[in-house]
């Protein structure tokens, strides 16, 4: 220690600031990062029916996904486009995985990877009630793309992949038939 006072003191206070400002540093990041964070719902078919439902948006798209689908993965930025896109006609896109609950945290990276930080659906009932919860006629394969109107009707429906110019002519004839 040093014979002088106020050496000793600045010597004390140095590592204590150091420690304080690193602590909030942490503090600020954590933050950041939480409301950056990917937000995934568990919910069966009624829940995102039903929020779809309350939703006042001219058009929602549901679009059904997975991390491990190939097709999914290859339009799921066209979709993100969409509702950036389509935002002032009030397009809203909504997510929902159809992943393995195991998969869980890929699809919470695959999220994060794109910035997507929207509210995203992982299905959590089994597969027969979840498919013919939306629409007896869809097969359960993915990608799969609902579209509903403000009163919460079913307007569309398709399975299987879609370019970005198929999608956009689709929803343009949907706001405007």
């Amino acid at each position: 220690m040093s014979a002088n006072p106020s050496l000793a003191h600045s010597q004390t206070r140095t590592p204590m600031r150091t420690i304080m400002a690193a602590v909030l540093v942490m503090v600020v990041a954590a933050c950041q990062t939480e409301a950056d964070a990917p937000i995934v719902v568990h919910a069966d078919h009624a829940g995102i029916l039903a929020d779809v439902r309350a939703n006042a948006a001219p058009l929602t798209v549901v679009n059904m996904w997975a991390t491990w689908c190939a097709p999914c993965i290859e339009e799921f930025p066209y979709f993100m486009a969409l509702e950036r896109d389509f935002a002032e006609e009030g397009v809203e896109v909504v997510f929902v995985s159809v992943d393995f609950e195991d998969e869980l945290p890929a699809v919470h990276d695959f999220l994060a990877e794109r910035s997507w930080t929207d509210t995203t659906y992982f299905k959590t009932e089994r597969d027969n009630d979840f498919v013919n919860g939306f629409s007896p006629a869809w097969t359960g394969a993915v990608p799969a793309t609902f579209v509903y109107d403000a009163q919460g009707q079913q307007r569309g429906f398709w399975e299987g992949s879609i370019t970005e110019d198929s999608l956009y002519a689709k929803i343009r004839r949907y706001l405007h038939p």
